[in-house]
């Protein structure tokens, strides 16, 4: 994509205005950055303006990132992507657990995809955590996650590809309880925070088993919120079954009003999935395709929340989970 001259679509590399609008960092900022502590080697063009490459664009997020969250800059100037990102995932851990309630997983079912990266899950197992089953074909352990709606759910695979974040973001909505923790060998920045959006605990690999206890253990589900600004996307209160239920009920209200808001939730879930799954062609542009998939989530949850309004003085009984699952 061309951007008024910001991208040079020869290499897909960007110039500093457009790296500036990505990262949220001001072009006075790079320019210092770059000069005191070649943070990054931007390339150049004939004119000599700067190119960044996608690599660089990742490496300053984080950076940025770290510094918001109080590292000095001189202090992680130099690390590698790698080391900058388990950085971040150390302190988005730390964040997390020191705004977490205490709570006991006591169920948990195990998916290993084909070539993962295996943790080990010995120290689970000695805290009295119950494995119920480790599987390797995903629709038995689907099946299994929404029959037995475990405390949690391990995932273990080599690669994140596109329909491996839907799917898995699409199983965690539907257990609103359970806690989902996925270990992972590679995978684009775009499917992790797709993730993330859909309440998924996602670590690089290779991760301790003392670190997936720990996550297991203390950071409730309400807690992984934050791990991201774009993490706080509110779960889908009605799943899709639920809705169809309600839009058969027989309404006391003349103007329709309850149908009419299941045709706004089921509106909205839609376009909230398009958003999220849209093919992007660069980075602002799934920046944009994230928020309003954000965006889209608060207006569905205000309206599912009407419809449980509507739902009540209807006298329509719906699951106690639905209820719980409502925060006030």
């Amino acid at each position: 994509i061309t951007m008024s001259g910001q991208t040079d679509d020869a290499t897909n590399q960007f110039r500093i205005g457009a790296v500036s609008r990505i990262t949220q960092i001001p072009i006075d900022t790079l320019r210092a950055w770059e000069r005191r502590y070649a943070v990054v080697e931007p390339g150049r063009t004939s004119g000599a303006a700067r190119l960044y490459s996608q690599e660089d664009i990742a490496r300053l997020k984080l950076i940025k990132r770290l510094v918001d969250s109080g590292h000095a800059i001189s202090s992680i100037a130099s690390c590698t992507l790698d080391e900058l990102d388990k950085m971040l995932v150390l302190h988005q851990s730390e964040t997390a657990a020191s705004n977490a309630t205490e709570l006991q997983v006591e169920s948990m079912l195990v998916f290993t995809g084909p070539d993962a990266h295996i943790v080990d899950l010995q120290s689970a197992e000695a805290l009295g955590i119950n494995i119920a089953a480790d599987y390797t074909d995903w629709d038995e352990f689907q099946t299994a996650a929404k029959t037995q709606q475990p405390d949690a759910l391990i995932l273990k695979l080599a690669t994140i590809l596109s329909e491996d974040a839907l799917k898995i973001g699409q199983l965690s909505n539907q257990l609103n309880s359970t806690r989902v923790i996925l270990t992972y060998g590679f995978a684009s920045q775009a499917n992790i925070e797709r993730l993330e959006r859909d309440h998924v605990i996602a670590l690089r690999a290779p991760v301790s088993g003392e670190e997936v206890t720990r996550l297991l253990n203390v950071v409730a589900p309400d807690a992984t919120q934050g791990i991201r600004e774009i993490a706080a996307r509110p779960r889908r209160l009605f799943d899709d079954a639920t809705l169809e239920e309600l839009a058969k009920v027989s309404s006391t209200v003349q103007c329709e009003c309850p149908h009419h808001l299941v045709d706004i939730v089921k509106t909205l879930n839609q376009f909230e999935r398009y958003s999220a799954e849209c093919e992007s062609r660069s980075d602002e542009d799934a920046a944009l395709h994230a928020q309003l998939s954000v965006t889209t989530a608060i207006s569905r949850s205000m309206f599912e929340k009407a419809l449980l309004e509507v739902a009540d003085y209807e006298g329509i009984e719906l699951p106690e989970s639905i209820r719980s699952a409502v925060v006030s």
